[in-house]
């Protein structure tokens, strides 16, 4: 199949024929009302009825001929979308990223990224000539195992760990559960929580750039306290309930503005260019796959998932913990499995990691999530 007819079959696929003819809809009855009133006022004009009727015939040709020219740009506009993949797709940073051949893009999870990708570069970019914006970031955790990010941006406004979903539907569920149920009509299918898969990647990165990243006190400060970002990027078609989230930046990929993401960088602190840079450095010295690479490595890793090699064993260690050199000990949650450590957040509920954390006083310790949550309220209930 020659590269054009799969950039149309691509634009076909993805097209919103919602909008398509609610397009022509709006144009048709637009050029309706006005041609009815301009026939009103004419009637009400003292004029001859053939120059009435001359006037009407004109008006009817020019609406049929407004609403051709409608059609006539909308599929141009299709044309050229079709005509651009076609020249352009092996020309744009996210082949140079992804060696992802023209027809991947027939996934629309996959095309939902790339545009996305495009929007958001062209986004920060904008607003910050030295961003960075990273796709499938692959962060190895061994035995055929790693965490994989959609994309990852390194601004001035920080590190925006970003999960794409490019779906349909009306989301049921909690945020913090591992999967989501999603009403599609009448079909409804579950989907990975964007919002817990996002807090399980954001740790990964914080755990990478904290042990390869020069450990001074200004630059951990910044990184921990400051600089990351939650970032859930939708199409409008994807309906999350009111309230569902109220932190980190969730956004329709098309809405994506300064205020909207300045709006999120923490106290109004910035990434010096020097800090971005060293940032960048850690990211691109990971591992570099090419789509079908990472495609092979998506299947040895759902194989050994199936035969149960990938179990999580969790342990949690309830006591009093110190963070960053802090005086003050916090009491809370640790769990720790072959790949990471993180603590429990009482403010809003997520596991977060810290990896220079040190444990001042052990409580109890248990392998059941359930257990030590239970423990953990009472004491806190009783203690006040």
């Amino acid at each position: 199949m020659s590269k054009f007819k799969i950039a149309k079959q691509i634009v076909n696929n993805n097209e919103n024929c919602r909008n398509g003819c609610g397009f022509g809809c709006l144009i048709y009855f637009l050029s309706g009302a006005i041609s009815s009133l301009i026939c009103f006022i004419i009637e009400h004009i003292n004029l001859s009825t053939n120059v009435v009727l001359c006037l009407e015939y004109i008006i009817s040709a020019l609406v049929w001929i407004i609403i051709i020219l409608s059609i006539m740009i909308y599929s141009k506009f299709k044309l050229f979308k079709e005509l651009h993949l076609t020249f352009c797709y092996e020309k744009s940073e996210w082949y140079q990223q992804t060696k992802a051949d023209l027809s991947e893009l027939l996934d629309k999870g996959v095309y939902g990224e790339y545009l996305v990708f495009k929007k958001l570069s062209k986004r920060f970019k904008k607003l910050d000539e030295n961003a960075k914006v990273y796709t499938s970031v692959i962060i190895p955790l061994g035995n055929d195992n790693f965490a994989e990010i959609d994309m990852l941006i390194v601004s001035k406004f920080g590190i925006h760990v970003c999960e794409v979903k490019n779906r349909v539907g009306t989301i049921i569920g909690n945020i913090r559960d591992k999967t989501l149920s999603v009403q599609a009509g009448n079909e409804v299918y579950e989907m990975e929580n964007p919002f817990y898969q996002n807090s399980i990647h954001m740790n990964y990165i914080r755990t990478l750039l904290y042990n390869h990243l020069d450990n001074s006190d200004f630059i951990v400060k910044k990184l921990y306290d400051n600089s990351f970002c939650n970032t859930i990027i939708r199409n409008d078609s994807l309906v999350f309930p009111n309230n569902f989230y109220n932190g980190g930046l969730y956004e329709n990929w098309a809405n994506l503005s300064f205020s909207n993401i300045n709006k999120y960088t923490h106290s109004g602190i910035y990434l010096t260019k020097d800090e971005q840079e060293e940032i960048s450095k850690v990211i691109e010295r990971l591992p570099q796959y090419t789509y079908a690479q990472k495609q092979a490595k998506i299947k040895i890793r759902e194989q050994k998932y199936n035969n149960g090699e990938f179990k999580e064993n969790n342990n949690y260690t309830i006591g009093y913990f110190s963070f960053n050199n802090c005086q003050q000990h916090l009491y809370t949650i640790e769990k720790s499995n072959d790949t990471i450590t993180t603590y429990y957040c009482p403010f809003d509920g997520w596991f977060r990691t810290f990896p220079d954390a040190e444990c001042n006083k052990v409580c109890r310790r248990t392998m059941r999530f359930d257990q030590a949550f239970d423990y953990y309220r009472k004491s806190i209930r009783k203690n006040g």
